[in-house]
């Protein structure tokens, strides 16, 4: 699950709307945790740039997954909620944030739900 600035992703964000699916459906069903293309990083990446044309000025999101949700699954997800193109080596020397970072202060909770 994802969430910022209030607005949430995710299997339980799903639930809370009387779903039982994640938001975002995996890019490649029935595939083990440690196929990392299960999921889909792309869909994620553009619902975070969408996030962040709503919310220009939040950098920061919330990531949590269940204990079984493989750490390279969840690198891939922090990649994808950055903006995989995104720079930051100017801007932490006072230059501009490009426009293709999203949210690049990732808050990382144990187990969702």
């Amino acid at each position: 699950m994802i969430s910022a600035d209030g607005q949430q992703e995710g299997a339980e964000a799903g639930k809370a709307t009387n779903s039982k699916e994640p938001t975002i459906p995996l890019a490649k069903p029935g595939t083990p945790l440690d196929d990392y293309a299960r999921f889909d990083y792309v869909a994620l990446e553009q619902r975070a740039k969408s996030y962040k044309e709503m919310f220009p000025h939040e950098v920061t999101v919330t990531v949590s997954a269940e204990a079984n949700i493989p750490m390279q699954s969840l690198l891939f997800t922090m990649d994808a909620l950055a903006g995989r193109e995104c720079k930051l080596a100017r801007a932490l020397k006072g230059e501009a944030v490009p426009a293709n970072c999203y949210f690049w202060q990732p808050v990382v909770e144990a187990g969702a739900g």
